[in-house]
């Protein structure tokens, strides 16, 4: 019942409009704020021991949630609802604009991360269980390395990015393979 009210107003251009700016202000404020704590730690490789570098993927993937809405909104601001787009050219300024806040990111997860585990792979102490939460690591790694790839993103970033992402793979399947799992207490129970 709450869905139709909303759905109703969502098909206003404006507040359509609203509601993409809105989302593309999220973006920006948590770009700046993976930003910051991605400079923190180069400035200070011990920063990521006082703040985990899990703490710059939360901003990571609360970025990439949003964007994917956005992303949404903005396809549909495009013509893909009945109405068509209101404005063709702000359409393709917003698409733009939000492309490059994306390519932004993808820059900083693929030189954050090589940084991190640059930085993991020299500590003798590394946290215990930390393999389970290196391992969720390589997807997005991986993911990253195809879309750098893409034809339309290896045109528009630097050439070395490929490269700094390749390492930063290596390095977490070095530090994966030489890390212990977490023992299993439960094994031998029964």
């Amino acid at each position: 019942m709450h869905a139709r009210p909303h759905r109703t107003a969502y098909r206003d251009p404006a507040a359509r409009q609203a509601e993409a700016k809105a989302l593309y202000r999220a973006l920006q404020d948590l770009a700046r704020e993976a930003m910051e704590l991605s400079q923190a730690a180069a400035r200070d490789p011990a920063h990521f021991r006082k703040h985990p570098y899990r703490g710059f993927r939360e901003k990571l993937s609360e970025f990439q949630a949003i964007a994917a809405l956005l992303r949404g909104r903005l396809e549909e601001a495009a013509g893909t609802w009945q109405s068509g787009p209101a404005d063709p050219e702000r359409a393709e300024k917003a698409r733009a604009a939000f492309d490059r806040l994306e390519l932004l990111m993808l820059s900083l997860f693929v030189r954050t991360s090589r940084r991190y585990f640059t930085f993991l792979s020299l500590d003798p102490t590394v946290p215990v269980g930390a393999v389970e939460w290196l391992r969720r690591d390589l997807p997005s790694l991986l993911d990253a390395l195809e879309k750098l790839r893409a034809p339309a993103v290896a045109e528009r970033v630097d050439p070395g990015l490929e490269a700094e992402l390749t390492t930063a793979i290596l390095i977490l399947n070095d530090l994966i393979g030489r890390l212990p799992d977490l023992p299993d207490f439960g094994a031998g129970a029964g």
